[in-house]
């Protein structure tokens, strides 16, 4: 997925979140959370893709692409973080860690690579569309993406998801 459907995912996570539940937390930064951590896991995106101009490279090297990460992460400010700070904090942590699990949801359904899910313990992509051999060149990457499913797909998600988030609240 590219990352307006990221950005858009994300938003629409945090309405929800914000409409849903009765929670104790600034909807700025409730907004401002959801938004970041939605495409947090590409940061590194950019600078492998202009490296190695084989975007693949992304998802099988990048630390910040795999679910354990995040989930080491959230459990060490957990166990280390002192527990009134914790307790401030916990309600956005929680927000992060749902973003990002969406994040590689969405990621599964890539046209090209699918998610580590189990790294390191288990090194298989695992996706949920049937893959296509991925191009070796960016521009040979855009033109492949722009012709799949999963492209024609995306603007059914954002049309969706701004929808959502201008639906006045009941």
């Amino acid at each position: 997925m590219t990352t307006l459907t990221h950005i858009a995912v994300g938003a629409v996570i945090a309405k929800a979140v914000l409409a849903g539940h009765k929670i104790q937390a600034d909807p700025t930064i409730v907004y401002a959370v959801s938004i970041l951590f939605s495409h947090l896991p590409d940061f590194t995106q950019p600078l492998i893709f202009l490296r190695y101009r084989v975007r693949k490279s992304h998802h099988l090297y990048s630390m910040y692409h795999k679910p354990i990460f995040w989930l080491a992460l959230y459990a060490a400010l957990q166990l280390t973080l002192p527990h009134a700070l914790w307790n401030t904090i916990a309600v956005y942590a929680n927000i992060a860690l749902i973003a990002v699990g969406v994040h590689f949801l969405l990621d599964s359904f890539g046209p090209f690579r699918g998610v580590v899910w189990f790294s390191p313990i288990l090194k298989k992509e695992l996706y949920f569309v049937k893959l296509q051999e991925e191009p070796t060149s960016g521009r040979e990457f855009i033109k492949a993406y722009a012709k799949t499913v999963v492209h024609k797909v995306q603007f059914l998600i954002i049309a969706g998801c701004l929808l959502y988030l201008l639906k006045k609240p009941v």
